[in-house]
């Protein structure tokens, strides 16, 4: 076994789905993991040839996962348009397919944890089409690019909306630098000179 732990409690569990899931990981994981004695080879022999199908996801599942990994690398997130392929592969379906799945089901499945590990808010519960605007206007803050009207009016608007968001998104908005509308301090000022 090479020295790895091997149980039902929790380290031993976590070392199993690591080593189950070692090929769908990414390069800079298995690298923290080979820092722990956990390789390729060390992974394949921990599960042996009895466990060596996936327990946690399909294989087909961990192909259709590289290339969101690859999206996320590219973009940052997983708010791909329902229309949006990406090399090829049709991103956007796939993952409003996973959404759908996940609204349905009580409980975490573990493709959903694989997807919220690259993007927490993959499946977001607010609605979709807020996080995508949340990304366009991230992606439009790069320095060479303008801020279309259409992306200040949806920053406004968060602004007067803030008490009314969901808990997570105001420090989302933060991150963007948008914070909170402050009430206007003339109307009450002027009305007290009366």
């Amino acid at each position: 076994m090479g020295g790895l732990p091997v149980g039902k409690d929790a380290l031993g569990i976590w070392v199993k789905r690591q080593c189950t899931l070692y090929d769908s990981l990414h390069p800079d994981q298995q690298h923290l993991l080979a820092a722990i004695g956990i390789t390729r080879d060390a992974a394949q022999a921990r599960i042996g040839p009895r466990d060596s199908r996936q327990l946690t996801t399909t294989p087909r599942f961990d192909t259709d996962v590289a290339h969101a990994r690859s999206y996320t690398a590219r973009h940052g997130h997983l708010a791909a348009r329902s229309r949006e392929e990406h090399e090829g592969f049709p991103i956007g379906r796939w993952l409003a397919e996973h959404r759908q799945r996940a609204r349905k089901r009580t409980g975490t499945s573990p493709q959903a944890r694989v997807l919220t590990s690259l993007d927490p808010w993959w499946n977001p519960p607010w609605p979709f089409t807020w996080q995508q605007q949340y990304h366009r206007y991230r992606s439009a803050l790069a320095p060479d690019q303008p801020l279309l009207p259409g992306l200040q009016r949806w920053a406004r608007r968060q602004t007067r909306l803030w008490n009314q968001l969901h808990p997570h998104q105001p420090a989302l908005l933060r991150t963007l630098g948008i914070r909170p509308e402050v009430p206007s301090q003339q109307g009450s000022l002027s009305g007290a000179r009366r």
